[in-house]
Protein backbone atom coordinates (compact mmCIF):
# COMPACT_ATOMS: atom_id res chain seq x y z
CA UNK A 1 0.00 0.00 0.00
CA UNK A 2 1.15 3.55 -0.87
CA UNK A 3 -0.09 5.28 1.85
CA UNK A 4 0.59 4.20 5.28
CA UNK A 5 -1.33 7.13 7.22
CA UNK A 6 -4.76 7.18 6.87
CA UNK A 7 -5.50 10.65 8.73
CA UNK A 8 -6.33 13.35 5.70
CA UNK A 9 -8.54 15.29 8.23
CA UNK A 10 -6.13 18.55 7.06
CA UNK A 11 -7.12 17.91 3.66
CA UNK A 12 -11.10 18.15 4.61
CA UNK A 13 -11.17 22.38 3.79
CA UNK A 14 -15.19 21.99 3.82
CA UNK A 15 -15.17 21.61 7.75
CA UNK A 16 -12.55 24.67 8.72
CA UNK A 17 -14.32 27.63 9.44
CA UNK A 18 -11.44 29.71 8.09
CA UNK A 19 -10.34 30.23 4.16
CA UNK A 20 -7.36 28.20 3.88
CA UNK A 21 -4.52 29.57 2.54
CA UNK A 22 -2.44 28.07 -0.35
CA UNK A 23 1.09 28.06 0.96
CA UNK A 24 0.22 26.00 4.21
CA UNK A 25 -2.08 23.81 1.93
CA UNK A 26 1.58 22.80 -0.13
CA UNK A 27 3.50 22.80 3.19
CA UNK A 28 0.77 20.09 4.50
CA UNK A 29 1.11 18.70 1.61
CA UNK A 30 5.36 18.28 1.47
CA UNK A 31 4.66 17.16 5.28
CA UNK A 32 2.63 14.52 4.06
CA UNK A 33 4.71 12.97 1.02
CA UNK A 34 7.50 13.42 3.11
CA UNK A 35 6.25 11.14 5.95
CA UNK A 36 5.02 8.46 3.37
CA UNK A 37 7.99 8.51 1.35
CA UNK A 38 6.13 9.80 -1.91
CA UNK A 39 8.33 11.98 -3.89
CA UNK A 40 6.02 15.31 -4.41
CA UNK A 41 6.57 16.27 -8.06
CA UNK A 42 5.12 12.46 -8.79
CA UNK A 43 2.12 13.00 -6.03
CA UNK A 44 1.74 16.15 -7.93
CA UNK A 45 1.84 14.53 -11.34
CA UNK A 46 -0.83 12.77 -9.97
CA UNK A 47 -3.33 15.07 -8.74
CA UNK A 48 -3.18 17.88 -11.52
CA UNK A 49 -5.31 15.68 -13.51
CA UNK A 50 -8.33 15.77 -11.12
CA UNK A 51 -7.92 19.86 -10.15
CA UNK A 52 -8.07 20.29 -14.11
CA UNK A 53 -11.38 18.05 -14.42
CA UNK A 54 -12.95 19.50 -11.31
CA UNK A 55 -11.87 22.90 -12.72
CA UNK A 56 -13.77 22.33 -16.23
CA UNK A 57 -16.96 20.97 -14.63
CA UNK A 58 -17.16 24.15 -12.10
CA UNK A 59 -16.76 26.34 -15.26
CA UNK A 60 -19.39 24.24 -16.99
CA UNK A 61 -21.45 24.29 -13.96
CA UNK A 62 -20.97 28.12 -13.81
CA UNK A 63 -21.91 28.24 -17.52
CA UNK A 64 -25.09 26.29 -16.58
CA UNK A 65 -25.78 28.47 -13.79
CA UNK A 66 -25.44 31.40 -15.14
CA UNK A 67 -23.40 32.89 -12.34
CA UNK A 68 -19.29 33.61 -14.35
CA UNK A 69 -20.19 36.48 -16.83
CA UNK A 70 -18.99 39.68 -18.02
CA UNK A 71 -20.09 43.05 -18.66
CA UNK A 72 -22.80 43.02 -21.53
CA UNK A 73 -21.28 43.25 -25.23
CA UNK A 74 -22.15 43.74 -29.31
CA UNK A 75 -19.46 41.22 -30.32
CA UNK A 76 -20.94 38.17 -32.57
CA UNK A 77 -20.04 35.27 -30.20
CA UNK A 78 -22.28 37.08 -27.28
CA UNK A 79 -24.59 35.03 -24.60
CA UNK A 80 -28.00 36.40 -23.63
CA UNK A 81 -28.26 36.05 -19.82
CA UNK A 82 -31.00 37.60 -18.35
CA UNK A 83 -29.99 39.93 -15.57
CA UNK A 84 -33.21 38.72 -13.22
CA UNK A 85 -34.27 35.29 -12.72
Amino acid sequence: MLVKNKNFNHFKVHTQYSICEGAIKIDELADFCKSNKIPLKVFLDLLMPSVILGQSIGRWGNFFNNEAFGVPTNLPWKLFIPLQR
